[in-house]
């Protein structure tokens, strides 16, 4: 699959079922936390449809999709040049199907948004908070 890598960037292995992500090649880039979040992150049932939020440049949404049989992931970030390379890396890894990315700020969503039960799925590392396999009903 080509996209467009900007000068600034590089497209770095993850080591994992051939999953790539795009990076900055002066800024910041993931840890550890974010691999072992997307580790710990089960997801309760095939068909789940599940909330990535402030996901950056979407690598725990890449991971826990490429490891885990899931229907959707909407990975959702505020900050413009992630949200894109995040939609390119998705691009990329042939991920379109299972990872919507959405512009957006976290503290605008609301469980009416969704048209499914939304199960946010995260870890507990460093000053992360939890909510795990916690489902919001739409009213």
């Amino acid at each position: 699959m080509n996209i467009k890598i900007m000068d600034d960037e590089r497209l770095d292995d993850l080591n994992c079922k051939g999953l790539k992500i795009l990076q900055k090649v002066d800024g910041f880039c993931f840890g550890m936390d974010s691999v072992l979040i997307a580790n710990f992150a089960k997801v309760p049932k095939r068909e789940a449809v599940v909330a990535d939020l402030g996901t950056g440049t979407g690598i725990i949404s890449i991971l826990v999709a490429g490891k885990q049989k899931i229907e959707k992931i909407f990975a959702i970030e505020i900050q413009d040049e992630l949200v894109d390379m995040a939609k390119r890396s998705v691009e990329y890894n042939g991920l379109n199907d299972k990872i919507e990315v959405i512009n957006a700020d976290v503290v605008g969503i609301s469980k009416g948004e969704f048209n499914k039960n939304l199960n946010l799925t995260k870890g507990i590392i460093g000053d992360y908070k939890i909510i795990e396999y916690e489902e919001f009903k739409n009213d």
